[in-house]
């Protein structure tokens, strides 16, 4: 779909720049709101938003936090001239987790890499440079700040709730009637409510642990949302460079990477290391907070020249695989068609490999169900774990199917 009129949208109201509480909310919430709620409407796609699992509640959030802090006193993060904050997505190699993106720029520099744990459950990780966990040292005193901002700013709730009313009614107005779609404004308001209830918290506790690690320069992988754009705004505000690393595909429909104007935006990076100069021509940065430079990709590299036998054996052999690439936003049609597909192939001739996207592995076997009987059934395979990487899937199929 064509994501032009709602950045023109987002430009005239300057939502990018646009404050509550001293907030810029809409760069925070504005990828999983336009992504997961109005573009997935605008495209007619039903599939969740990526995500799930079982939730867990505030007292075993509370245990696991506790626990966390004491296990890790002795895992403090020195110094360091560089940090990094990896991509939650890791391979498992040799018993631990490793990370594609950060850890082949690592091994270079001496640096502390700052682990976003989920819910405080540390897994082993194969880390090139110390480690230094999210969690630790200000886990538990971050946990009773966020409880303690979100008591004394609840009572200002409705206040902030009709100034998101004010803010964004009419933008989202205007969304509505170009695309001709209904949006649950609603919901948004009261993300955006929620949102203001817990950023000062979570700013300070960024500010904190980098003023702490004090390096010069921060590398991370996904800017838009969530813990990397918080650590951004707070790195920028510091006068820490910031980098991050190209992670997948960019294209003109990902609203991750176009923002449409000339404003300086410190919740985004200084620099984007891209895997070649291809990939600038598809997407939208603001010239003035953002410059773009083709750095490579050295999982690549590495995987490639492991895999090239891989590759001769897959292209010599009768039986022919067939990857389809998952994800999301597209994830219930594609399952549909993969399964169908398969019906119609000799399955002498032809192997049909589904590999999810990670927001998938919670989900997917109530979300597609037919692909979740063929792959019971053993009709054809789906990925869901991170044992092997994608390349390896690569090297071995001879057509590959995504969007």
């Amino acid at each position: 779909m064509n994501i032009d009129r709602i950045l023109d949208i987002e430009n005239k109201y300057q939502l990018y720049t646009d404050e509550i509480e001293g907030a810029a909310y809409w760069m925070f919430l504005r990828f999983g709101i336009l992504q997961y709620q109005i573009i997935k409407d605008i495209v007619g796609n039903k599939t969740s938003i990526a995500g799930g699992g079982r939730k867990k509640s505030v007292i075993s959030k509370a245990a696991n936090r506790i626990y966390a802090s004491l296990l890790n006193l002795k895992t403090r993060g020195a110094h360091s001239d560089i940090a990094f904050l990896p991509h939650s997505r890791r391979i498992l190699t040799s018993g631990k987790f490793r990370e594609i993106y950060t850890d082949g720029f690592a091994e270079e520099y001496k640096a502390v890499s700052i682990i976003d744990s989920n819910d405080f459950e540390h897994i082993p990780i194969a880390s090139p440079c110390p480690v230094f966990y999210y969690d630790f040292p200000y886990g538990m005193k971050n946990f009773i700040r966020k409880r303690l901002t979100y008591r004394t700013i609840r009572k200002k709730r409705q206040r902030i709730y009709n100034e998101a009313v004010q803010h964004l009614s009419q933008p989202l107005k205007d969304i509505a009637d170009a695309y001709g779609i209904t949006i649950d404004c609603e919901s948004i308001y009261e993300q955006t409510a929620g949102f203001i209830t817990y950023y000062q918290a979570e700013h300070e506790h960024c500010t904190e642990l980098l003023r702490k690690i004090n390096p010069k320069v921060l590398v991370i992988v996904v800017h838009y949302g969530g813990l990397p754009m918080f650590m951004c705004e707070a790195a920028r505000k510091l006068g820490i460079k910031v980098i991050e690393l190209q992670h997948g595909t960019m294209h003109t429909e990902h609203i991750g990477y176009h923002y449409r104007t000339d404003e300086k935006l410190i919740q985004l990076p200084d620099f984007i290391f891209t895997f070649s100069d291809y990939w600038h021509d598809f997407i939208e940065m603001p010239c003035s907070s953002t410059k773009l430079i083709a750095a490579g990709f050295p999982y690549y590299e590495e995987q490639k020249a492991l895999l090239k036998d891989t590759m001769a054996k897959a292209k010599s052999q009768s039986l022919k695989f067939i990857l389809f690439i998952s994800q999301g936003t597209v994830g219930n049609e594609l399952s549909k068609f993969a399964v169908e597909l398969n019906r119609k192939l000799d399955p002498k001739r032809f192997r049909i490999i589904y590999k999810l996207h990670s927001g998938e592995r919670n989900t997917w076997r109530e979300q597609y169900r037919s692909l979740a009987a063929a792959h019971d059934e053993g009709r054809l395979e789906v990925i869901y774990n991170t044992e092997n990487s994608i390349y390896q899937y690569f090297a071995l199929s001879s057509v590959q199917v995504g969007v």
